[in-house]
């Protein structure tokens, strides 16, 4: 048993330190790629970003977690994320091929958008994580990964604590 207790708390401090080092790897590649230019940063082709607004619903909400990846072609009725001119990134459904130009609709919305080229779209949508774009929205700023780093430390302390007390049951015996 004590055997089992001390691998439980090499593998669970592992673990952590694994967790929390692709955490802060990811978010500080998308911190200098969007410093360098990069509008739509993607780590092996796959893109995310959280839903702010209803446009989509009920297919997607506010507040879930898109992740997209880029496709040879797109083609009508296919979920996509597209950066307009202003530079900001949408989530609409394609909903008219014409040549090299898709029109978008969000599904809660009356009007169309306006017509883009197939260079302006990011990807398809291929995985909707519900409610889950506030937590990595949130894990992303820096008062999160402060929040993320004090709880790793008091899981490490904690994984510490029961190994450690685990020891003196054992050493009592």
């Amino acid at each position: 048993m004590k055997r089992f207790a001390r691998i439980a708390a090499i593998a669970g401090k592992g673990v952590l330190v694994a967790l929390l080092a692709l955490l802060l790897a990811y978010d500080g590649y998308i911190l200098i790629a969007r410093a360098c230019g990069v509008r739509a940063p993607t780590v092996f082709g796959f893109a995310t970003a959280a839903v702010a607004t209803g446009s989509m619903a009920p297919a997607i909400d506010a507040g879930d977690l898109i992740v997209t990846r880029a496709q040879d072609g797109y083609e009508v009725g296919d979920v996509v994320t597209y950066l307009a001119a202003d530079g900001t990134s949408t989530t609409h459904r394609i909903i008219a091929k014409s040549g090299g130009t898709y029109t978008m609709k969000g599904d809660a919305n009356t009007a169309p958008d306006p017509a883009v080229g197939e260079s302006a779209i990011v990807g398809k949508v291929v995985c909707t994580l519900p409610g889950l774009g506030a937590a990595v929205t949130f894990l992303q700023s820096p008062a999160g990964l402060c929040v993320a780093a004090a709880a790793g430390i008091a899981l490490w302390l904690l994984i510490d604590l029961l190994s450690g007390l685990a020891k003196r049951k054992k050493s009592k015996q």
